[in-house]
């Protein structure tokens, strides 16, 4: 795991953002990345999300571009640093006051950890979950949600 050999890994995720109250995110996403070189990993990103909010409540979908940096890796567990930016449309406008098209960029840190001897892995993490439009609409129609997301998901090698 971390080396530029042409290997293709897919990885299955849930996560959750939460301000414990009147906003939550939660769904799923599917990566399919490579290693481009010794512990860098790049890819796509299809999410499917349900968004809880202040007023009308919204489902949506994602497609994001990822870059991953392994900094520590010993084979059986790396620790990892990973950003993305991508777009977003949902059936209503996220936030509340917002539009149905934004954008997605993204930060984290996290882990994996080598669960079986065929490749497949434990993934965690933790990230800044980001949305909003950058503005296309005005500044009257740009609020954003900014909230800490948790994923725990599982990395399969193909």
């Amino acid at each position: 795991f971390g080396k530029a050999d042409g290997s293709w890994w897919l990885t299955i995720a849930p996560g959750v953002a939460t301000t414990f109250g009147n906003e939550t995110t939660a769904g799923v996403r599917a990566s399919l990345t490579t290693f481009v070189s010794e512990n860098i990993q790049v890819g796509g990103e299809l999410g499917l999300w349900y968004f809880q909010q202040p007023g009308d409540n919204a489902f949506g979908g994602n497609l994001e571009f990822v870059l991953r940096w392994h900094f520590v890796n010993t084979g059986s567990w790396t620790v990892f640093l990973d950003g993305g930016i991508g777009v977003l449309l949902a059936s209503g406008d996220v936030p509340t006051g917002g539009t149905s098209f934004d954008f997605v960029p993204r930060i984290g840190a996290g882990f994996t950890y080598k669960l079986t001897d065929s490749g497949v892995r434990l993934e965690a993490g933790l990230g800044w979950h980001h949305i909003s439009n950058a503005r296309i609409n005005g500044d009257d129609e740009n609020p954003s949600r900014d909230l800490p997301m948790l994923h725990v998901g599982l990395v399969f090698p193909l």
